[in-house]
């Protein structure tokens, strides 16, 4: 039932990729490929059933409904991503996609609103473990996350800036 190829783990980012030995989507979905995909190209998802893909908060809502319809492509083109399960991870709404207007950004109703039918189960991991050390900016973020930043929190977050109010990079960053 399971084989080596049964899950494809990748990351949006290459960074986050090159973490766990893995490839990012775009490669491994021929996201950026604009020919027809080979037999060669499906039969490199032939054993594939699940898709682990990391850093989605990078992911714009335009690549998200590529990366559909290239999945739907390989597979099976009368289901969502093909028919794969996807299972997306990462720090949702962490960062956003480099440019992206508020219609690209996955978690906003401005988008297509192709990530909210196409999901069929979330779990949100809700917990504190980053932010021991400062449980009170753990939940600013929260806030800032649930867009109910006051003007307090941004005022906080403004004055945490490297080389001024004492802010200084961990000493194993210099020279780096």
């Amino acid at each position: 039932m399971w084989s080596d190829k049964t899950f494809i783990f990748t990351a949006y980012t290459g960074s986050a990729a090159s973490l766990f030995g893995g490839v990012t989507i775009s490669k491994a979905a021929f996201l950026n490929q604009r020919k027809q995909l080979s037999v060669d190209d499906r039969n490199e998802w032939q054993d594939v059933q699940i898709v682990v893909i990391d850093e989605v908060s990078f992911m714009s809502d335009t690549i998200l409904k590529t990366l559909d319809r290239k999945l739907k492509e390989i597979k099976n083109q009368s289901q969502p991503f093909g028919g794969f399960s996807i299972i997306f991870a990462g720090g949702f709404r962490q960062l956003e996609p480099i440019g992206a207007n508020d219609t690209e950004l996955l978690f906003l109703s401005l988008s297509s609103q192709h990530w909210e039918n196409c999901i069929n189960a979330v779990i949100i991991l809700d917990n504190e473990h980053r932010f021991k050390e400062d449980p009170e900016y753990g939940q600013m973020l929260k806030r800032m996350w649930g867009g109910d930043l006051s003007k307090d929190d941004r005022m906080r977050i403004n004055s945490r800036v490297l080389g001024s109010s004492g802010i200084e990079l961990p000493s194993d960053f210099e020279g780096n």
